[in-house]
């Protein structure tokens, strides 16, 4: 499965520890951007599939694009 992995890079002296695997695409995701407010977080793959998803809940709130 493809995923977008939030790492939280925020400590000194801490190594980056992985928060979340954001998991839905079905494709390589190409990339990535946040919203304004950091509410939610935009992920596209290789199949022009677009998901949102919340940042807080770390669930997808919606997708568009290819299906297949």
């Amino acid at each position: 499965a493809h995923a977008v992995h939030l790492v939280d890079i925020s400590r000194k002296g801490v190594p980056p520890q992985l928060v979340a695997a954001l998991v839905g695409h079905t494709a390589p995701v190409l990339g990535v951007a946040w919203s304004s407010d950091e509410s939610r977080l935009a992920s596209c793959d290789k199949k022009g599939v677009v998901i949102v998803w919340s940042a807080a809940e770390q669930q997808q709130q919606q997708q568009a694009g290819a299906s297949g």
